[in-house]
């Protein structure tokens, strides 16, 4: 199940996402409110919540909808104005990062 929801305030614009994985445990993606770092956070029975910097987007990103396969692994598409399209994937321990369109505004609102 992926929920995407839009929170907004006066001092702040931000998406999350957040997605149940195989085992029924929340991961969520959202933009460090200060840092403009897209963030995946994700609850584990032993270690509770964990956090984790996926892209350090200075320039901010919009749009990072995530999905879980099925080995438990994120998986982001997300738009960042100055760099456009990318993804981010993490398997084991390891972030796999690329950029899909470069055209600046590529991906703006992905799904």
């Amino acid at each position: 199940m992926k929920v995407n929801l839009r929170v907004c305030s006066y001092t702040s614009n931000s998406d999350i996402s957040l997605v149940l994985g195989p085992d029924d445990r929340p991961h969520i993606s959202y933009q460090g409110f200060y840092s403009f770092d897209l963030t995946y956070a994700k609850y584990t029975a032993q270690k509770g919540w964990e956090f984790e910097t996926v892209d350090n987007a200075k320039d901010g990103c919009q749009s990072f909808p995530i999905d879980v396969d099925s080995n438990d692994n994120p998986n982001f598409i997300y738009q960042s104005p100055n760099s456009g399209l990318k993804y981010a994937i993490l398997e084991g321990c390891s972030w796999h990062r690329g950029v899909i369109d470069e055209s600046m505004g590529a991906g703006q609102y992905s799904a």
